[in-house]
């Protein structure tokens, strides 16, 4: 990734769904576009990342809508560092609420 984030969480503070509210049909929802399991892919490869670093040939509305989606069904945390969104995946707390379920789907063929 080109631009580090910042470790001073003073700056950057995860924004996110509590884990409570997490539901397993929208997680299996958001995860059922092959579009989102890329991102999550490489959200779990290279932690944080801002929507510019996501290479997939996506205009920025498409990509966008698709970050939403997995923010929005608790997927992935965001934060605002300067001018960037950075947003990164929520895997310890994915495992924490359903148990094996993410490394099922990013291993299914």
């Amino acid at each position: 990734m080109t631009e580090p984030l910042s470790e001073n969480k003073a700056i950057c503070r995860w924004q996110c769904m509590p884990l409570h509210d997490i539901s397993l049909t929208d997680v299996l929802s958001a995860l059922a576009d092959p579009t989102r399991l890329l991102i999550i892919k490489q959200l779990k490869q290279h932690g944080a990342c801002r929507c510019c670093d996501f290479k997939l040939g996506l205009s920025k509305s498409t990509l966008s809508h698709h970050i939403k989606i997995l923010y929005l069904s608790g997927i992935v945390a965001s934060c605002h560092q300067g001018t960037s969104r950075y947003n990164i995946l929520r895997e310890q707390e994915l495992q924490q609420r359903f148990p094996g379920l993410l490394n099922a789907v990013l291993t299914a063929n």
